[in-house]
């Protein structure tokens, strides 16, 4: 049993799911707005901005770059992000 669960994904949240090597998920959910109109973007901009949004800001937040991101939109999840999520990365 993983150390996640569905109230982790709140509907206007984004959620970065770290896991011991890439891809690595970016959950975003339907209400999501990032600061700065971020939400306007295409999905690599959206990635690029997830890469640089937590520096300085966040102690917690992981370096990580936009190619080893898979980008999840509520609703629409791929089967592996779901067995990472299961898993509990």
């Amino acid at each position: 049993m993983g150390v996640y669960d569905d109230e982790d994904l709140e509907d206007g949240k984004l959620m970065l799911l770290y896991c011991s090597r890439s891809p690595h998920y970016v959950w975003v959910g339907g209400n999501f707005t990032p600061p700065g109109g971020a939400k306007d973007k295409d999905d690599a901009e959206l990635l690029e901005w997830v890469c640089t949004v937590g520096q300085g800001e966040h102690t917690q937040w992981v370096d990580v770059q936009a190619w080893d991101l898979s980008l999840q939109n509520g609703g629409e999840e791929s089967d592996e992000f779901w067995d990472k999520f299961n898993e509990g990365f």
